[in-house]
């Protein structure tokens, strides 16, 4: 196993990175599909659906 370790600043109690200096994981989260407001709705509203399907 490899570990990482990165030297980071904390000012206010929030780390400062350099800017523009994204990790994996926010770049695996920009990268991910996005759903609209309706989509998002559609989507709730066929979930309570099954809910109820007995």
């Amino acid at each position: 196993m490899e570990a990482l370790r990165q030297v980071v600043e904390v000012d206010n109690n929030q780390i400062n990175k350099i800017p523009n200096e994204l990790t994996d994981f926010q770049k695996l989260l920009l990268s991910a599909p996005v759903m609209t407001d309706d989509e998002y709705n559609f989507f709730l509203n066929k979930k309570q659906n099954f809910k109820n399907w007995k």
